[in-house]
């Protein structure tokens, strides 16, 4: 998928559009597991992780500025801050 199909994605998104939302899903799921699979060194748990990554965007996408980052990058600070956290409390 182009940069300006995903853009208009998120966009559509950000208006709470689930059919948008299950698109991008689809473009970035194996990216993001992988991300936070590496992270935590735990298949298991990188799914979990994973899943919790996708509720926190769905219920943030309101607030997810199109124009200052790309959706990637925005999954991407999400599943930093889920794997921080994740690693805090495994400590």
């Amino acid at each position: 998928m182009n940069p300006t199909d995903l853009d208009e994605l998120a966009r559509r998104a950000s208006e709470r559009d689930p059919d948008a939302f299950a698109q991008l899903y689809e473009e970035h799921l194996d990216t993001i597991y992988r991300f936070v699979t590496y992270k935590v060194s735990h298949a298991t748990v990188g799914e979990d992780l994973t899943a919790e990554v996708f509720l926190n965007a769905w219920d943030g996408i309101h607030r997810y500025q199109y124009r200052e980052m790309s959706f990637y990058d925005w999954l991407i600070r999400i599943a930093h801050e889920v794997t921080t956290d994740y690693q805090r409390g495994n400590r």
